[in-house]
């Protein structure tokens, strides 16, 4: 994790807390990764008893729940041609929902600590309740999810909003992010869940793989949405003066004129995007009984079988997307008339379920990846741009293997870093208007605005 705006302070209390809680959240992950015993092999499909390419062409499991693997052909902008590529097809929503409580005018959140066979160091910390549809619903026959009806049921609600995830694996896949208040805290059941404390949390964010990507999004949904909740939590102002920038009306764009570039985007592009079967892509790829590899993508499909002992089943397999190298994510930030701007990028991929979404402002699985836009970004940000912070996350490790993101937030001056015709500076409490909303903030950009929590607060805790 790494900071630079202002000289290091001294070592506090604060500072101090914090390491403890890192510390103990680690010896926990390590408890539950050893009780875990998680184990992953590739395999061939040939060998699984529940998936198969069935006459669509798609791979699906025999109960036709899940998720199905299938082909898309569409055009992409940054070629500037028509491509194809497997796709995850997952129509069901997700439950991503944090339960909270106030003791002692204090807030806790119930964390789980979650084996993934894709993620980097197996267990990382989800939402309380992370969960697709057909396994809260037990289609596996396995254990039920733990907590489900604190979710479904709760009086009090402070976020509920349905989410986009990857749109560049996931074909208009959606998650339902939640956040619920219990009355008090309660003994945990198992030891794979914990409450701790949500400012002691904040600082973590700023670490590799430790939070997962749901538990970011949704985290990030909530309180950049809430500035009241943030303001009344009596935190000291930070160096990015986040509670004032979420509450403040100096925009350097008028929200009316951001919604008609985004519409005028929209109009003038689409991803003119239908479904081919698996065996019928194009762009080099290649099928070896389950597995899919191509030369001309950074990622590639495999078939994987697991073993872990803390899931609702002991045993299953299932298709995973790896990635051949890391995405580079990096998103600039600046002061615009005292409000904190972001630089972000208006993406459309192949996933999107309404047409273009904010992202950060390079989003690039390899430097050939990059749009022309990004590629001048890229060449010209060392000159112009303070590191803030930087970090690694493995995205979602329940499709994806190992497929790492290289986050980087840079401080930029806006005078320096002209806009582009898929670029705009957008303020923070813009942004924190459209997390209300579906479908217009991508998962990596919401990834990336958590970590703004770790910049602000991880050293001005009061």
């Amino acid at each position: 994790m790494k900071f630079a705006l202002h000289p290091p302070p001294s070592v506090s209390q604060n500072l101090i807390e914090m390491n403890s809680v890192l510390c103990d959240l680690l010896n926990w992950r390590e408890e539950e990764t050893v009780l875990s015993q998680l184990n992953v092999q590739g395999i061939r499909l040939s060998q699984s008893q529940e998936w198969q390419l069935d006459s669509s062409g798609a791979i699906s499991h025999d109960s036709n729940r899940y998720f199905r693997m299938i082909g898309l052909n569409y055009y992409d902008i940054a070629k500037q041609r028509h491509v194809s590529q497997p796709m995850i097809d997952q129509s069901e929503v997700g439950m991503l929902c944090f339960l909270v409580s106030n003791q002692s005018n204090s807030w806790e959140i119930l964390l789980q600590a979650k084996a993934e066979p894709g993620n980097v160091n197996g267990v990382q910390f989800a939402p309380s309740i992370q969960a697709t549809c057909s396994n809260y619903q037990r289609v596996h026959q396995g254990q039920p999810v733990s907590y489900l009806n604190y979710a479904l049921h709760s009086d009090t609600v402070f976020y509920d909003q349905l989410q986009s995830e990857q749109n560049s694996r996931f074909f208009c896949k959606r998650n339902c992010n939640r956040v619920v208040r219990h009355s008090e805290t309660f003994q945990p059941a198992g030891s794979d869940h914990r409450w701790v404390s949500l400012t002691g949390l904040f600082s973590l964010l700023g670490h590799s793989h430790l939070i997962n990507t749901d538990a970011r999004s949704v985290l990030a949904c909530w309180l950049l949405s809430d500035p009241k909740f943030l303001t009344e939590m009596g935190l000291k102002r930070g160096q990015l003066n986040l509670v004032d920038s979420l509450n403040s009306t100096r925009n350097y764009h008028e929200s009316n004129d951001l919604q008609n570039w985004l519409d005028n985007l929209n109009q003038n592009w689409s991803l003119d995007r239908h479904h081919i079967p698996i065996l019928e892509l194009t762009d080099s790829w290649k099928w070896d009984d389950g597995n899919l590899t191509s030369n001309s993508h950074a990622f590639f499909m495999r078939h994987i079988a697991v073993q872990c002992l803390t899931r609702e089943i002991p045993e299953w397999d299932q298709p995973i997307i790896a990635s051949c190298q890391p995405t580079n994510l990096t998103t600039l930030v600046g002061m615009i008339n005292g409000s904190l701007h972001l630089l972000l990028q208006a993406r459309l991929e192949a996933g999107n379920r309404q047409g273009f979404e904010l992202t950060t402002t390079i989003q690039a699985e390899s430097v050939e990846a990059q749009s022309v836009e990004e590629s001048g970004y890229a060449k010209n940000l060392p000159g112009v741009t303070t590191p803030l912070l930087s970090f690694e996350n493995s995205e979602e490790g329940g499709r994806f293997d190992q497929c790492i993101s290289e986050y980087a937030i840079l401080w930029a001056n806006p005078e320096d870093v002209p806009e582009s015709p898929f670029h705009r500076w957008v303020s923070l409490s813009q942004l924190s208007q459209w997390l209300g909303k579906t479908n217009i903030i991508t998962n990596e950009l919401r990834s990336t605005l958590s970590a703004l929590l770790a910049i602000e607060f991880s050293e001005a805790q009061g």
